[in-house]
């Protein structure tokens, strides 16, 4: 899972990004977690994963928290159901 660490505090509370791989099923399932300025992690629930098509067709998602979050640190997991 990927790791964002951020120099100061910052407030989360979507992340868009593009799918560059090959495959045409997916991602169907997120999990995320934050790290707040104490270093406590807390696994986020009530996510949303959405995918859309920018103006050129390309694909992307949207991964929409329940509330914003403080954070020093953000991690998420992508996966895809067969």
């Amino acid at each position: 899972m990927p790791n964002f660490s951020m120099r100061s505090m910052s407030k989360i509370d979507t992340i868009a990004f593009h799918d560059l791989t090959s495959q045409d099923s997916g991602y169907s399932y997120a999990k995320a977690r934050y790290w707040d300025e104490n270093g406590n992690a807390t696994n986020l629930t009530g996510l949303s994963l959405q995918q859309k098509r920018d103006s050129d067709g390309r694909l992307y998602y949207v991964l929409k928290l329940s509330e914003p979050v403080n954070a020093k640190k953000f991690q998420f997991g992508l996966a895809r159901y067969s």
